[in-house]
């Protein structure tokens, strides 16, 4: 409790701390068995208004939010993890685009690697189950959009967001100026009998039951790119389309048609669709 009071009188020597290293321990803060306590007290203690302002905003039932949905992300999936935290300040931000997260995350000197993951995380962190639930073309159009290689990792991050937004009906309710440890450790637990738990199981259950659907279209193994389409740009020169920009857009359109329509994507078929759009571009 001591070294908690004494940390706010060394803001002014944590200046010169540099961002490589701050980086390096919030990583391994994220990585650790105590995060969610280490959140709190970074935004009691003033250390994470020092480095992450944005983060900072966050209010206590953001921040409880925030840590409860992180807790079922593994310790291991840091890039998730991280991915979690600019949601939430994403989010509260009401940004229509994500440029100033990305300007964070490389004021925070992230690689290059990293930033795009989370900004491309960011965007399906809470995306809407009912418009694929049931639905194998959106199911296929949210695949082309997302990635297969991302689904079991899109999955975990919406799980945790909505098991998130129900937990926050269990926040305790009392207000103070200052947080002890051990008031601390009761704000970022959920109790067990807790009456959010049932909603919390149905919740788990319709996404996990939406997941399957998505893995069984994938088994079918659609077309959800150009490298997947039964045809390529040198079959659209051979038929007399020499420009470029224009081949990218035909099989680009082409992708749309096999994604809404897989048994489209044969030579046969995709040629003569890439003519009728050729010809309706072109006039």
């Amino acid at each position: 409790e001591e070294t908690l009071q004494a940390i706010p009188l060394s803001l002014e020597r944590m200046k010169s701390v540099s961002i490589e290293r701050f980086q390096d321990e919030f990583n391994k803060m994220l990585k650790g068995e105590y995060f969610s306590i280490a959140m709190f007290l970074m935004k009691n203690t003033g250390v994470l208004h020092l480095f992450i302002p944005s983060l900072d905003s966050l209010d206590e039932k953001e921040l409880h939010q925030l840590v409860y949905a992180i807790s079922f992300i593994p310790k291991t999936a840091t890039t998730l993890r991280l991915s979690l935290i600019f949601y939430w300040v994403y989010k509260k931000s009401n940004e229509t685009n994500k440029k100033a997260i990305e300007v964070i995350l490389k004021a925070l000197k992230y690689p290059n690697k990293t930033v795009a993951e989370v900004l491309h995380f960011i965007q399906f962190c809470n995306f809407e189950l009912e418009s694929i639930n049931n639905n194998e073309v959106n199911i296929r159009k949210f695949l082309k959009n997302i990635g297969r290689e991302n689904i079991h990792n899109i999955f975990m991050l919406k799980k945790a967001t909505a098991l998130s937004e129900i937990a926050n009906y269990a926040i305790p309710s009392t207000k103070r100026t200052s947080l002890s440890i051990s008031d601390i450790e009761e704000r970022v637990s959920i109790r067990e009998d807790s009456p959010v738990n049932e909603e919390q199981r149905r919740v788990s259950d319709f996404v996990e039951n939406v997941e399957r659907q998505v893995q069984a279209v994938l088994e079918e193994n659609p077309p959800l790119s150009i490298k997947e389409l039964a045809i390529n740009g040198e079959d659209l020169l051979k038929i007399g389309i020499l420009k470029g920009e224009q081949i990218g857009k035909i099989l680009n359109k082409l992708v749309d048609i096999v994604v809404e329509k897989p048994q489209m994507n044969n030579k046969e078929e995709l040629m003569e669709q890439a003519r009728e759009i050729n010809e309706k571009t072109c006039n």
